[in-house]
């Protein structure tokens, strides 16, 4: 999916990359750093993320505990700058997951992958999109004149 850059010549290519588990997301995106430590190990590694979990925050989340959290919210994943303009968004989407919860992590990676790095600018874009389209679905969809069918008066 082409996303177009400053230079209307040049355009950033995304793809999105599946993973089947949780554990395989949060282990690829931490491999990158730590690639001969063993699964065991790493889990018991500290993360650069702040997690909620149960009735506390844990500040910083081993990622172990990364996963945990992960498989409770159903969806994670991260963006994979491979070069300049060529992005790769990883994802895993369980069960627990939404559609809203989808539509907000797409928006978040999306913003990553435009070049923003900034993990607050990117929730908050995030949010405000996925309001923006919550709203357009609950408030506009089917009713704006365009999308009724008119009746003919005889």
């Amino acid at each position: 999916m082409p996303l177009y850059a400053k230079d209307s010549k040049m355009e950033t290519k995304i793809e999105f990359v599946k993973h089947q588990t949780a554990k395989s997301v949060v282990l690829g995106y931490f491999r990158r750093d730590h690639p001969r430590i063993s699964d065991e190990k790493l889990f018991q590694c500290k993360s650069e993320f702040n997690l909620f979990l149960g009735k506390k925050w844990v500040k910083p989340a081993k990622i172990g505990q990364l996963l945990t959290w992960v498989r409770q919210v159903g969806i994670w994943g991260y963006c994979n700058h491979k070069s300049r303009y060529c992005k790769e968004i990883h994802y895993w989407v369980g069960k627990r997951a939404n559609r809203l919860a989808v539509m907000e992590f797409i928006l978040h990676e999306v913003v990553h992958a435009g070049g923003f790095h900034s993990e607050q600018l990117a929730c908050k874009l995030a949010g405000l999109g996925t309001f923006a389209y919550h709203v357009f679905e609950t408030d506009f969809d089917g009713k704006m004149p365009f999308q009724c069918i008119s009746k003919v008066q005889i």
